[in-house]
């Protein structure tokens, strides 16, 4: 599955991997600053994001 979605060409490209490491935490986002905030993520998201006191915030 990663294959057909080039998932291990973006772990193997230290340049795109580096352009994540300085992600804002949703904490430290003004949502005045922003139409939309798009999030991310697999099946774990269902349980994560219901959870976080930041993101009711």
């Amino acid at each position: 599955m990663l294959a057909e979605l080039n998932t291990g060409k973006r772990y193997e490209n230290r340049r795109f991997m580096d352009l994540l490491e300085d992600t804002k935490k949703i904490s430290e986002v003004n949502v005045e600053d922003y139409d939309a905030i798009y999030l991310t993520g697999g099946h774990g998201v269902m349980f994560d994001f219901p959870q976080s006191q930041d993101l009711k915030a």
